[in-house]
């Protein structure tokens, strides 16, 4: 099983020195693991330019340590390295013996995140 986020899920799930951060306004509910020095992608256009520091406050899980729901005083702070947009979705929409036949596409706002400390 494979979240949006790159999380992979199958059966335990160990983290060395990184964390899991899941943030509800700023990056839609995604999972996204964190791991110092790392980037993270993610799936919305954070508020900021490229440049700029962002904390991310809600940790569910960093090392050993797993929240109920969030781990009490940690957090991921990262710095906004560019603004992108993703790979073109097709939206493709039919309806049998109907000639209804409508298709669309659009590309996803991103942003990556250099990871530069994890705070547990």
């Amino acid at each position: 099983m494979l979240y949006k986020g790159g999380i992979k899920l199958t059966g335990r799930l160990t983290l060395e020195d990184g964390a899991i951060v899941s943030a509800d306004n700023e990056i839609n509910f995604d999972l996204t693991q964190a791991e110092a020095g790392a980037e993270a992608l993610v799936n919305n256009l954070l508020k900021g330019n490229v440049g700029d520091k962002v904390t991310f406050d809600e940790v569910l899980m960093a090392g050993d340590k797993v929240g109920t729901p969030t781990v009490k005083g940690a957090s991921v702070q990262g710095t906004i390295t560019k603004q992108t947009r993703g790979e073109k979705v097709i939206v493709f929409k039919k309806k049998r013996r109907q000639g209804y036949r409508r298709k669309n596409g659009h590309k996803q706002p991103q942003t990556v995140v250099q990871i530069d400390e994890i705070k547990a």
